[in-house]
């Protein structure tokens, strides 16, 4: 939890550092709809870091971005997130990873698939509840 700091400066203090670090996005059906953006190209650990973080000590922007109601993730449709129908449910390796990420976890999350965009997964409303009502803000989320 050390690192939390360290990231916060380089995120959103220092202003000489350049970043291309935007997480935020919008649904492209819904223009006043957000969505965390996890199709930047870094590798899985920085990404599963980034979500601990949001979901350890960014609650409350969290509350405030999706006023209140399903967070959703983007996993985007490049190659390595390629979209492939299984019954009336679209996977991708990187929605994979990210559940993988999220069993991890001391309350496992589920995704739930948007209704109206393919490459957009919605946290489990009840597993979020349960989250942030056993684990404390600022505690580490993993088991």
């Amino acid at each position: 939890m050390n690192v939390v700091k360290d990231a916060e400066r380089i995120l959103y203090q220092e202003p000489n550092l350049i970043h291309s670090f935007d997480y935020w996005t919008t649904d492209i059906f819904n223009k006043t709809t957000n969505i965390i953006g996890l199709q930047f190209n870094v590798n899985n650990y920085n990404k599963f870091f980034f979500l601990r973080y949001l979901m350890t000590f960014k609650r409350d922007e969290l509350k405030c971005k999706f006023k209140n109601g399903l967070i959703k993730i983007f996993c985007g449709n490049a190659r390595y997130s390629k979209i492939m129908k299984k019954g009336d449910v679209n996977e991708s390796p990187k929605k994979k990873s990210i559940e993988n990420e999220f069993k991890k976890w001391k309350i496992a999350i589920r995704l739930e698939q948007d209704k109206y965009n393919p490459v957009v997964w919605c946290l489990n409303q009840e597993d979020l509840l349960l989250f942030f009502q056993s684990v404390p803000p600022g505690e580490d989320c993993l088991k």
